[in-house]
Formats: C-alpha cells, structure tokens, sequence
C-alpha cells in the first residue's frame, strides 16, 4: 500500500453544468476534499452549495471566500490573496493557504496544509508558468503540501513521487472532453487495494457479506452471484449502490455488463463480451476489469485494454470453476511486467501471501472466501486491511 496521497478539486470560477451533482458524485467517489473557490459569487451562492451537500462530506470543504460560513457548515478555511490571514479569528476551523514558494510553505507548516503553484504551466490559467521542477521538488519536504497548478491524470504519477501529500485538479477535470468521467473513473480506482467478491447464494446473503466488510473497511465490491437470475444481482446492485455510496466504496458487478447503470463497472472473464464491445454498450466513468493468465492474454488485451487486471490463480481456489494454471510468485512476478496499469492478485490469497505478493508489482487482492469462511469475517476484513497497510 502506498502512503496517504489525497486528491483535492476546485470548483470552476464560475458554476459548471449540473456542478451540485458533480460535486456530490466526486464525493460520493471519494474525493479527500473540494475547494469551493468562486470569486465575486455572494454568500447565498455558496451557502446554496453547502446546504446541497450531504452532512457527512460537509467537512470536506474548504471555503475560500466567505470565510464565516465555516462553523455552520463545519467545514475548512483556505486563505488566498483576496483574503487577509488572521488565524485567531478562526480557532474551530481547519485552516489552509495558498503559497507560491517553498518558503511560504515551511512558514505555514503549523496549518492542516497549503497548496504550491503551479507545479506545471496551468491549465486553466492561460500565461501561467510553472517556476518549479519536479527533481528540484522532491528533494524537500512535502508531506503537508498541495500540489497545484497544471495536474492532470497522466502527470499525477510524478507529482506522487515526488513526494506531495496530495495533488488538487482544477481545468483538466471541468474542461478537457471527457473530464469528469475519467475523475469519476480515478476517484473510484483509488480503493482497489482490497476488493471483496461475494458468494452469497441469494440477494439476502449477498448485501449482507457486503455490509460486514464495509463496514470493517473494505471499499471496494464485486457483486458476483452466479447461477442466479440476472433480476436477483439486480436486486442485490439497488439495495448495495448507497450503502456503498455512503462508504465512498467502488460496486463492480461481475459478467453482467448490462447491469452497469445500477453499480460502477463490471468485471469480464476471458469468455465474456470483449472490452471493446462492453465500452460500446455502458458509460464511460463506467470501470471494467479483466480477468487474465496468461502472458498472451495480456498482450491482446492491449488493443482494449481494461482499467485494471485481476490476475489469477495466485493458488488454488474453491470458489472457482474451471480454474486456470496457478501462478504463484513466479508467475506473478513474469506477467507484472507485460502489465502497464494497476492490477490485483486473485485466487487462494491467505492474510501471510500478501506481502510478497505486493512486491511483484500488484496493486491490491481481490478475495472471497478468506472472509465468507471465517469464524468472524469483520475480523478478518480489518485484518486484511492492515496488512496492506502494512501494519
């Protein structure tokens, strides 16, 4: 598991299209936290905003303007040129500053964080040029520091490794064409570290599997329930969607692609529909994984490639027909490197694997009946958890 790196969006300067929606979408997905930056909007704009938002993610809102709306709505503070710093007359509020030099950023070191800019030439900033380099950044300290400025999707990896706490995202989100879709898609990717498969053997067993491991932590849900109706995985997809919402977990059904619109994704074996033609049939913040085995599955897939790989058998598995090879570390360790996106090992994973597991490049585990089986799956959850947290 990777230390904490959290993902901050600006509002636009002015409202986007159905943005409430969006906004509590981005939450729902996720997202660390939302700066509502609207410059020259009045206080009934914002609080309009607020009072939008449910209770549980009003906290994840920094104000930068109309500061005293904070302690109503519980929310954090961010100070910026338009406003003067005077932090003692915010002493219950969360408080964070907008800096452009490294200096001010270790004179401000005391604050929740502070956001630098730009790292890169911005994007929604015509003219504005980025100062810094990115080797010459990660050599200092930036473990309470905000990147911002020019961040998008694909450079995000540097400004990760380079040592930020986080990245805020502003034009590459609300306007590059498909923007918010592929947010949408990244928010929910964040939590493949552990996924959960149910096994339930009917709707009631299944939501409640999920209910125990959600609560124990787990955020990520692959719904799968086979020989059974598709209006049952329907049923058990409606009941879950905003339990799983509440939790910002990721739903994923598995095979049954055509009940996309009722979870996040869908999960494809080798024998189901091909990628291509699942994009052609389900919406683009839709995720769809892939199951593989082989080096040479990997290599076709490249022509459509998944969002991510569930790679297995790690061993063998009763909770699978018609297993294919086992892999083991080897065979982790040949097909991690034909792989050019995150992956999660399946298959037989016992709590002990996991470490070495994780050191051939996977990005999580995928399991079953490690929990279904347990004398006390909440425990089992939390256990799993830890481990990847590397606890």
């Amino acid at each position: 598991m990777e230390d904490r790196f959290d993902i901050h969006l600006f509002t636009p300067e002015n409202p986007a299209d159905d943005e409430v929606k969006l906004i509590n979408e981005f939450l729902n997905a996720g997202l660390d936290v939302l700066h509502l930056r609207r410059p020259g909007y009045d206080r009934n704009h914002f609080e309009a905003i607020l009072d939008s938002i449910p209770l549980r993610h009003q906290h994840k809102i920094y104000l930068h303007d109309h500061y005293d709306l904070a302690e109503k709505y519980g929310c954090g503070i961010q100070f910026n040129s338009r406003n003067e710093l005077i932090e003692s007359s915010f002493k219950n509020v969360p408080i964070s500053k907008s800096c452009h030099s490294l200096k001010e950023t270790e004179e401000n070191r005391h604050l929740s964080f502070t956001t630098l800019s730009p790292i890169f030439n911005s994007i929604s900033k015509q003219g504005y040029m980025s100062n810094f380099s990115i080797e010459t950044l990660s050599k200092k300290d930036l473990s309470r520091v905000i990147a911002l400025g020019g961040i998008t999707l694909k450079n995000i990896k540097e400004v990760k490794a380079a040592g930020f706490r986080g990245s805020a995202l502003l034009g590459d989100i609300w306007t590059t064409p498909n923007g918010v879709d592929k947010f949408l898609k990244y928010l929910r990717l964040r939590n493949i570290s552990l996924q959960f498969i149910t096994n339930g053997r009917d709707v009631e067993e299944t939501v409640r599997q999920a209910e125990i491991v959600l609560s124990a932590g787990c955020r990520w849900i692959q719904v799968r329930m086979k020989e059974t109706d598709e209006e049952e995985i329907k049923e058990a997809l409606i009941r879950l969607l905003p339990k799983c919402q509440e939790a910002g977990a990721t739903l994923i059904v598995d095979d049954h692609y055509k009940l996309s619109n009722y979870c996040h994704g869908v999960h494809l074996g080798q024998n189901d529909i091909s990628i291509r033609e699942a994009r052609e049939e389900i919406t683009p913040e839709k995720i769809i994984g892939l199951t593989v085995n082989t080096p040479d599955q990997i290599i076709s897939s490249r022509i459509d490639p998944p969002d991510y790989y569930g790679v297995g058998p790690y061993r063998f598995t009763s909770t699978k027909k018609n297993l294919s090879p086992i892999l083991g570390l080897d065979g982790y360790k040949q097909l991690s490197a034909l792989i050019d996106r995150e992956w999660v090992a399946i298959g037989g994973i016992r709590p002990n694997d996991i470490p070495a597991i994780l050191k051939t490049g996977a990005a999580g585990i995928a399991v079953s009946s490690i929990i279904t089986q347990s004398e006390n799956p909440y425990k089992q959850t939390k256990q799993l958890i830890d481990i990847l947290n590397g606890k």
